[in-house]
């Protein structure tokens, strides 16, 4: 699996152990919305795009995607860092022309790479079930994975999708595609249907940045509930976050 790589001629266990600390470094650098400490060109030997096109049908590997989706993570805190763009900061001033173009540059290749992330994903990336919230009777979709690396790698797709959303440059124009909204509600969806707990530890910070998009208390209700239940399975430490969405959601007396 050279092209996910750190150097190229590393495998087997280094480069497991190399995965688990970039997850690990992926969730600090949610939580401080800051870059990575693994700089976002150790994480990979090939840009976004060819990782997406080349690996899977070369390695056979699934899981790969699920790396590319943390690097496509990584590749945008680094991007926000780089120009200082805030949540709801939308492009950059006329002074800053050159920097608001090149700023604008990065922002479309990488959005594409998430597009093209979720159209091209193996089978065993997709969902065996899905059902609208409607259907299902719920704020949120049904929706069900047979494994953890498509369970993480989806949400981590959908929360890179709704970062990059909310500081998209106010000089691009999109086409169709997906709101901010509906990737918050798949990636609650995701972590509702799916009681993996090697998955659930990864799913800690996306649930809290779809959940600060939420806005009726039975959606906080079920947030709420499923954090709780998290830390109760697992003993990850869900609390902080519980305390921090209900501040943001204004519930904190309630």
């Amino acid at each position: 699996m050279q092209s996910l790589d750190i150097r190229g001629d590393a495998g087997g266990a280094e480069e497991a152990v190399f995965w688990c600390f970039a997850r690990m470094d992926l969730c600090g650098g949610l939580i401080s919305l800051e870059r990575t400490l693994i700089p976002v060109d150790k994480w990979t030997t090939n840009s976004i795009s060819e990782a997406i096109v080349k690996t899977y049908p070369r390695s056979g590997n699934f899981h790969d995607y699920a790396k590319i989706a943390s690097n496509i993570i990584a590749q945008a805190m680094d991007l926000f860092a780089s120009y200082h763009a805030s949540e709801g900061a939308f492009g950059f001033s006329a002074a800053n022309r050159a920097e608001s173009e090149a700023y604008g540059t990065r922002w479309q290749r990488l959005f594409d790479d998430i597009q093209e992330w979720f159209s091209t994903r193996p089978s065993e990336m997709l969902p065996v079930m899905a059902m609208s919230a409607k259907d299902c009777g719920s704020p949120f979709p049904t929706i069900l994975y047979t494994n953890a690396a498509a369970i993480s790698g989806n949400q981590f797709a959908h929360t890179a999708a709704i970062m990059m959303l909310q500081r998209k440059p106010r000089e691009i124009v999109m086409g169709k595609i997906r709101s901010i909204l509906w990737h918050a509600r798949q990636i609650c969806g995701i972590a509702l249907s799916n009681d993996h707990h090697g998955a659930w530890t990864n799913t800690v910070q996306p649930i809290w940045i779809a959940g600060r998009l939420m806005s009726h208390p039975q959606e906080h209700d079920m947030i709420i509930r499923l954090l709780e239940r998290i830390e109760r399975e697992t003993g990850w430490a869900t609390q902080w976050r519980i305390d921090d969405l209900m501040e943001h959601w204004g519930d904190a007396e309630d």
